[in-house]
Parts: structure tokens; C-alpha cells; sequence
């Protein structure tokens, strides 16, 4: 049995309370921005009726665990709060205490925690939460079939995800044996509560036709990139390139197709950088410091880019974001101060 260290405990929530309050600065605050999807999982936490769920009522997780809050946001705010901890936590015999914070920071200067900050009832937290917790117990199967049956009825685009930690694991064989149940397990949980909400606009065929009319684009993989920033620096930098490639065309082909949320889904991508880091197949690990400062210090004066299809919105902007790769200049975005 493992003891519990109390340095590790009190270094692993002042990292994670110290990262959120640097999404809070580098956001600028918090703006909720209203949005059709937000608000359809709002609906599913205040409806006491399966039938009025709407189309995307199959996702129930976050909406009935935010009901203890009476409020999605504050409970992504939670989730997002230990989804940090639990990374620090796991990370702290792996790096020295500057180098880890340092990680920690390049992550919470990105998308994956200040997407929720602009798009307030997502429920992307809970789905990398969980998936993170099954990077962590790859190899123990009961617990990677529990959390990978929650991530799919949190968000079925988890699927993805998941068979990434099917690629990489050590016993390739036995664990797509245990994704083919998880989805089996999933799809009798929507033969279920297909019977009880009505979503035929949200079915799985819906999915598979967007495959129909496939197109490759710029905004795929900008898309992918404003959701991670320069943490990508860590896939690029990687030992497993060839693993990570493919995942990587095999995304954007098939789950990028299928949605046009570009940013969105580029964050759940945080998942390749946490197993490159914990796995310690980073090629330059010996700098690993000095460029986790310098994504870092990227992520926070590049723009906080968002991806919907062809359009780029600039969220929350300011001039502390003075380097667009894009190369318009705050003036050029036509944002005021």
C-alpha cells in the first residue's frame, strides 16, 4: 500500500490552484460566451424528462454530476481543478519541482483549460479527466473499461482517445479485446437511451455520412495546433514520431472529419503529450526546463486562437498577445482593447 506523502499532496494543489489562477490571467477573466451546444447541455441538467434531453441527451455525465453545483461551469471549474492535480500528482517523482510546474503551466495556458473559461458548459473537462485517469491505469483493466464506458457516455468523440491508449499499450492484443467491449458496452447504452430521448439528429449514422464528404484543410491542422499551442513542441520532439504520426493523420481524417470544432478537439490531443511526458519519450529531456518556459511564455503572447470550420475568432484578446503566426497585428484583428 502506497503513503500518502503530505509535501506531495501540498505541492500538487498549490501547482493546480496557481495554474488556474494563470488561465484566469491569461484569459483575461472569464467571459461566457453563449452557444447553441452549451446550452443543450444545460437543458439536459435542468430537465427532469429524458424526453426532453434534445438531440444530445445521450450525453449525460456532466450534466447530472453538475447538479450537485446547480451549475455546469462550477463543476467544470472543479473537474478542472483536479484534472491538474491528478497530473501533478502523477507527474511528481518524474520531475523536479520547477521543471513540473513548468509543465503544468504549458498545459494550463492553452485551450484545454481556457476553452471552458470562454465556453462555459462543455463537458470536454470530464472527458479528459477521465481519460487521463486511464493513461495512468493503462494496465489495469477494470479500471480502463470503467473510465473508458464514462468517457463515451460523457462524449463519444472519447472514442478516439481511447483507442489512442489501446495503440500504445504494452499488451496490444488484450486491449483491443477490452476496447471492443467498452463500445459494445456503449452501444447497448445508447440502444437504451435512444428508447428514452428523442436524437435522431445526434445518431451515430450522423457521424458516419460527414465521412462521406472528406476534405482535407488548412483549419484541421491550425485547429489542432490553437488547441495545444506549443505543447506540440513535445509531440514533435518525441521518440515514438511514427506512433504519434499516425495517430495524428488518423485523426484528422476520421474524428476532425466528422465535426468542424477544430480547437475543440484539438485539446483532447493533450492526451499524446501527457504519455510522451510520463513515458519520458521526450528527445531533449535534459533542456526539458528551458523549453517548457519557452512554450510557456508562447502560449501566454500568441492569441487564444478558436477554430469553427473556416472561421478563426480571436477569444478574450489583448495586446499581451503580440505574436499571430497568422502575422495580423492586434490593430489588424479589429479587436478593441
Amino acid at each position: 500500500m502506497k503513503v500518502l506523502k503530505p509535501e506531495k499532496i501540498i505541492f500538487s494543489l498549490l501547482t493546480s490552484f496557481l495554474g488556474l489562477m494563470l488561465s484566469l490571467f491569461v484569459n483575461r477573466g472569464y467571459f461566457i460566451i453563449d452557444s447553441i451546444v452549451g446550452s443543450e447541455y444545460m437543458n439536459i441538467m435542468s430537465s427532469n424528462n429524458f424526453q426532453n434531453f434534445g438531440r444530445l441527451g445521450h450525453r449525460i455525465l456532466t450534466p447530472m454530476l453538475a447538479k450537485m453545483f446547480n451549475d455546469i461551469f462550477i463543476f467544470n471549474i472543479v473537474i478542472l481543478a483536479f484534472l491538474i492535480f491528478y497530473i501533478t500528482y502523477n507527474f511528481y517523482e518524474k520531475y523536479d519541482k520547477v521543471t513540473l510546474v513548468l509543465l503544468v503551466f504549458s498545459i494550463t495556458t492553452t485551450q484545454v483549460v481556457l476553452f471552458t473559461l470562454n465556453f462555459a458548459y462543455y463537458p470536454d473537462p470530464l472527458t479528459i479527466l477521465l481519460a487521463v485517469i486511464a493513461m495512468f491505469n493503462l494496465e489495469k483493466n477494470s479500471i480502463f473499461i470503467f473510465t473508458g464506458f464514462l468517457i463515451l457516455i460523457n462524449n463519444e468523440i472519447g472514442l478516439f482517445v481511447l483507442l489512442f491508449l489501446v495503440l500504445v499499450s504494452k499488451d496490444l492484443a488484450k486491449k483491443i479485446k477490452i476496447f471492443f467491449l467498452i463500445v459494445l458496452l456503449y452501444l447497448s447504452y445508447r440502444y437504451l437511451i435512444n428508447l428514452l430521448v428523442i436524437n435522431e439528429a445526434s445518431g451515430i449514422a450522423t457521424y458516419l455520412n460527414e465521412l462521406l464528404n472528406f476534405e482535407l484543410n488548412f483549419y484541421m491542422i491550425f485547429g489542432i495546433f490553437t488547441g495545444l499551442k506549443f505543447l506540440t513542441i513535445f509531440l514533435l520532439s518525441s521518440k515514438k514520431q511514427a506512433t504519434l504520426l499516425v495517430f495524428f493523420i488518423f485523426y484528422i481524417l476520421i474524428p476532425l472529419n466528422m465535426a468542424v470544432d477544430y480547437t475543440r478537439y484539438g485539446t483532447l490531443l493533450i492526451i499524446m503529450i501527457l504519455w510522451v511526458l510520463y513515458n519520458d519519450y521526450f528527445l531533449y529531456k535534459k533542456n526539458i526546463k528551458v523549453i517548457a518556459l519557452i512554450v510557456v511564455i508562447l502560449n501566454i503572447v500568441t492569441p487564444k486562437y478558436y477554430i469553427w470550420d473556416d472561421q478563426i475568432t480571436y477569444l478574450r484578446d489583448s495586446k499581451l498577445h503580440f505574436l499571430d503566426i497568422t502575422g495580423k497585428s492586434f490593430e489588424d484583428r479589429g479587436i478593441s482593447d
